[in-house]
C-alpha cells in the first residue's frame, strides 16, 4: 500500500509525499484551540477530518497506518486539554496537560525560560496506530481538539494547536 494523492483542507497549508509514498506529511496553520481572559466560555473545541487517498495491491489484507501527532499545548492551572483522534479501526483520547517535552523551553538572554511558573508550555508528540478495512482507497483522519476550564477562574488561559502530523504506512520490508 502506498499514499497516492494530495489531501486538500481547510487548515493545511502544505502536503508533501516521501519519495516511495509511504510517509505523508501535513503541515497546518490554525488547527487549534484557544481560551484567553476575553474569552468567557467554559469550553473551546475544533473539529477538523480528512482524507488522503491511497493505492493498495490486490494481495494486502487489512492494512496498517499510523499516524504520529506534534503540536502546543500551554495551560493555565484549572484549564485541561483533551485530543480525540479517530483512525481506522481505533478511536484515542489523550488528555494533555502532562505532553511530554519534546524541546527545552525557551531562554531570554538572561538564561531564564519565558515559561511562567503556574503554565504547562509543552510541545508534545502522540501516535496511533490502526488498520484499516480491507479494499479501502483513502485514510480518514478525524481530530477533536477541546480545551476546557475546569474551574470557574474565567482568567485562566489555554491553547492547544497542531502544528504538523506524519501518517507512515509500514513498507514492504517491515511486512515480512
Amino acid at each position: 500500500m502506498k499514499f497516492s494523492g494530495m489531501v486538500f483542507q481547510d487548515n493545511a497549508i502544505r502536503f508533501g509525499l516521501e519519495p516511495h509514498h509511504q510517509v505523508a506529511t501535513l503541515l497546518f496553520d490554525n488547527l487549534g484551540v484557544k481560551l484567553t481572559n476575553e474569552t468567557l466560555d467554559r469550553t473551546a473545541s475544533q473539529i477538523s477530518a480528512f482524507t488522503i487517498p491511497v493505492t493498495v495491491e490486490e494481495s494486502a489484507q487489512s492494512p496498517i497506518v499510523t499516524v504520529f501527532l506534534y503540536g502546543i499545548v500551554e495551560l493555565d492551572e484549572g484549564v485541561r486539554a483533551t485530543l480525540c483522534v479517530s483512525l481506522g479501526d481505533r478511536t484515542a483520547l489523550f488528555d494533555l496537560p502532562r505532553g511530554m517535552l519534546i524541546e527545552q523551553p525557551p531562554v531570554d538572554s538572561q538564561g531564564q525560560t519565558q515559561i511562567s511558573e503556574n503554565k504547562d508550555n509543552l510541545a508534545f508528540e502522540r501516535q496511533l496506530t490502526a488498520t484499516l478495512s480491507a479494499g479501502a482507497e483513502d485514510v480518514l483522519l478525524t481530530l477533536f481538539l477541546l480545551v476546557e476550564r475546569t474551574q470557574k477562574n474565567k482568567t485562566a488561559f489555554g491553547q492547544l494547536q497542531i502544528d504538523h502530523l506524519l501518517l507512515a504506512l509500514p513498507s514492504v520490508n517491515e511486512l515480512t
